[in-house]
């Protein structure tokens, strides 16, 4: 394929990984916060990416975030948890030890075969 065909699609699929991502975040938080999502309206989650450190709001907001991921898909991975929520394993691993501490979610396994559940 030429340059600009490539390049074409490559942007197709960066967009659309965005989209998904998008959604299947703003679905977590609808499914979390609102039973009944027609009465209140979703919130919005920042996955802005801070210069220096991510704030206590953002490490919270993804904390949330993991916690309905894990209700709907419990015994999951890191790498399961990032692909959905389009975070890194590295960004993971401050939200999860802090609710791994609040005794939110369980762990099992080690290293990379570690599985996540919520209690």
């Amino acid at each position: 394929m030429s340059d600009a065909v490539t390049a074409l699609v490559e942007k197709f699929v960066t967009d659309l990984r965005k989209v998904i991502r998008d959604e299947l975040v703003q679905m977590l938080l609808t499914n979390e916060e609102a039973p009944n999502a027609a009465t209140k309206p979703p919130r919005q989650l920042q996955v802005v990416r801070a210069p220096s450190k991510r704030t206590v709001e953002m490490i919270e907001e993804q904390g949330k975030a993991i916690v309905g991921f894990l209700k709907r898909n419990p015994n999951s991975s890191a790498q399961e948890i990032g692909t959905a929520l389009g975070l890194t394993i590295a960004d993971l691993a401050l939200p999860i030890a802090r609710l791994k501490a609040e005794k939110q979610i369980k762990s099992s396994g080690v290293r990379r075969g570690t599985r996540y559940s919520v209690k």
